[in-house]
């Protein structure tokens, strides 16, 4: 999975569940776009960019809407939106992962 074996490469975390939420096996698609916690992300962002009715299933339907002409909406804001919410989904598995999972603490 995409985050366990990063956290695996630098020695924080030995599990395959789900940092974030603890109740799935971890895959990017899940980390970034299946999570609960990724869910509340992207459920309190795409309304406000008039884009409720827009599912992101996957990797590449999230890279595929990013690289879409959005009418109202600009490439650049779409491009740094997915940036910042990858980036709060991977500091979040690192500051406050669920209890499930076995992050180890440590300094960064």
């Amino acid at each position: 999975s995409y985050m366990v074996s990063k956290l695996a490469n630098w020695d924080l975390c030995d599990s395959p569940t789900c940092c974030l939420c603890g109740s799935r096996q971890e895959s990017r698609d899940h980390v970034f776009l299946q999570c609960s916690v990724a869910d509340q992300l992207w459920a309190a962002i795409l309304p406000r960019l008039g884009q409720q009715n827009l599912t992101l299933h996957n990797w590449d339907s999230l890279i595929a809407w990013m690289l879409t002409d959005t009418p109202g909406l600009s490439a650049m804001l779409k491009k740094l939106l997915v940036q910042a919410v990858v980036t709060t989904d991977s500091t979040m598995v690192l500051l406050h992962p669920h209890p499930s999972c076995s992050v180890r603490s440590t300094r960064l």
